[in-house]
């Protein structure tokens, strides 16, 4: 018992119990470092991942979300990341594009930081601190002729919008038809009345409201939209900003 440092048979007996438990005691075990990668590793580690999992244009589109987030952060570490980071980039992304691009970049954002704190890539996730909430759906809107004229005059007053415009406005087709349209359905034939035509198909892909097929002259302004146009027969003709197909 002297050599425990005790001076009774009881003190040494809970002195050698105490011994005994911290021998066995596991060691404490240390979280091991988190390796700093940036945005864009973050990115390129997120998409090949999913290649096998994701549609080509969902890729796409994860991408360009992503690679806009690295962009307006200066492709920062992912541990450097703060909330505010992300609502500046989301109020960046609705004034560059429109509130309903934001809120779908930013849930791309805060699903990708998700992905990486459960594959061990980053000890913290500061896309749970963000509210993202769905904008409001804005009034559908009539164009007048005066707003017609102005947008399909300047390509620079409506972006991509202007190529939907200036089709609907001189085929007199549906929303529904033009976005159905694909590049085989384009016959060109240059005469003095037309340069060409659309050909809306009721198949079994798509059917038109009238149940029939019908030919569209395609008048200049038009033609000269889809002389810009490229891609395989089967691609579709008009697209939304993103890549991606419009949305009635």
């Amino acid at each position: 018992s002297e050599s425990l440092g005790v001076r009774t048979k009881i003190e040494a007996e809970q002195r050698m119990r105490a011994l005994a438990a911290s021998e066995t005691k596991a060691p404490e075990v240390t979280a091991p470092l988190v390796a700093p990668i940036t945005i864009g590793d973050l990115r390129d580690r997120f998409l090949q991942s999913k290649l096998s999992e994701y549609a080509p244009r969902s890729i796409d589109r994860y991408r360009a979300a992503l690679t806009a987030f690295a962009t307006h952060a200066g492709n920062k570490l992912v541990s450097e990341i703060a909330p505010g980071d992300i609502d500046a980039f989301k109020v960046w992304r609705a004034a560059e594009w429109t509130g309903c691009t934001a809120y779908a970049d930013v849930g791309i954002v805060r699903q990708v930081l998700t992905w990486a704190t459960e594959m061990g890539l980053a000890s913290d996730n500061p896309g749970v601190k963000v509210r993202n909430r769905r904008p409001k759906a804005p009034e559908p809107h009539c164009y007048s002729n005066d707003e017609a004229d102005r947008l399909c005059g300047d390509p620079a007053s409506a972006g991509w919008f202007r190529d939907v415009l200036v089709a609907l406005r001189y085929t007199g087709m549906r929303i529904g038809e033009l976005i159905a349209l694909r590049i085989a359905d384009v016959e060109w034939a240059d005469t003095e009345r037309t340069r060409g035509f659309l050909h809306v198909r009721a198949d079994a892909e798509f059917r038109p409201k009238s149940g029939k097929s019908r030919a569209i002259p395609i008048l200049p302004p038009v033609a000269q939209i889809l002389r810009g146009l490229t891609g395989g027969r089967a691609e579709l003709l008009f697209r939304g900003p993103m890549g991606g197909t419009l949305k009635q």
